[in-house]
């Protein structure tokens, strides 16, 4: 789905809508999509070394949940 498209659906771009405007507008398999999208957009465009950092905070941050939730 372009962002035209999405646009399209939100009721932002070409004729009259009688729903609502926004992600409201939007059915639940519509949202997922755009979701999915953007989700797909943000992942290319990071770089490797960028992925690593994310992730590597990501690790740290469950295991010092884990060291917290556990007694001493």
């Amino acid at each position: 789905m372009t962002p035209s498209e999405a646009a399209a659906l939100m009721g932002r771009k070409g004729g009259k809508v009688k729903t609502p405007k926004g992600f409201s507008a939007l059915t639940p398999a519509q949202r997922s999509e755009l979701g999915k999208a953007a989700a797909a957009k943000r992942s290319a465009a990071l770089t490797p070394a960028h992925r690593s950092q994310i992730a590597k905070a990501a690790a740290d941050k469950r295991w010092a949940d884990k060291k917290k939730s556990r007694p001493a």
